[in-house]
């Protein structure tokens, strides 16, 4: 008799978004929590260990009930490549989330500051904080070879992180400054629900 359709468990492969990750949880609501009270989060373990599992089954379903939109961005590193802030910005459009400019931009070149400050994102007519997750991050260290473009990224996720505006993005661009809002989106509250029912239409 063929068991493999019912078995749980999945050796290599990994759990996709809507799977039951046994045997997870303490994990899941420990990355979940992670997430939602910082600003960046670093996920990282040797191939094999199930980090697409906990993320794909873990914490998506987990972060899309607390109101995020999730989303995965591949950043491509060839030199022809377009610059990583307009690479992400088309990766939030391709995901079918409406940007809409609030703020003059006044750097020559996008900056990541520009796009998460001066945009709002709207998902079906409903606004929406985006949790942005960079698959394969650690490419911009064996891929990207142009050493200043490395470290422009760098700093440009530095400055948006911590909450610091860029020298290159003008006091006069009106830019609105950071404030609480975004925590007010997440209606954030100590309990996290394991219970990965849909419910019914």
């Amino acid at each position: 008799m063929n068991r493999i359709g019912q078995n749980p468990w999945l050796g290599l492969n990994a759990y996709s978004e809507g799977s039951i990750l046994y045997g997870r949880d303490d994990d899941t609501i420990k990355l979940t929590q992670l997430v939602l009270y910082n600003s960046d989060a670093v996920l990282y373990g040797k191939s094999g260990v199930g980090k697409s599992s906990l993320l794909n089954a873990g914490l998506l379903p987990m972060i899309r009930r607390k109101g995020f939109q999730p989303l995965s961005i591949r950043l491509d590193h060839r030199l022809e490549a377009l610059p990583y802030a307009l690479q992400i910005r088309n990766a939030i459009e391709n995901a079918d989330v409406t940007i809409r400019n609030i703020a003059t931009s006044t750097a020559q070149i996008p900056l990541l500051w520009e796009l998460f400050h001066g945009n709002l994102f709207f998902k079906e007519d409903q606004r929406v904080p985006l949790l942005i997750i960079f698959d394969q991050f650690e490419e911009i260290f064996t891929l990207q070879h142009n050493t200043r473009l490395r470290q422009e990224f760098f700093n440009e996720m530095a400055d948006l992180v911590n909450e610091v505006r860029p020298r290159a993005v003008s006091s006069e661009g009106n830019l609105p400054e950071p404030t609480t809002e975004e925590n007010e989106i997440r209606n954030l509250d100590d309990s996290i629900d394991l219970d990965f029912t849909v419910p019914e239409e």
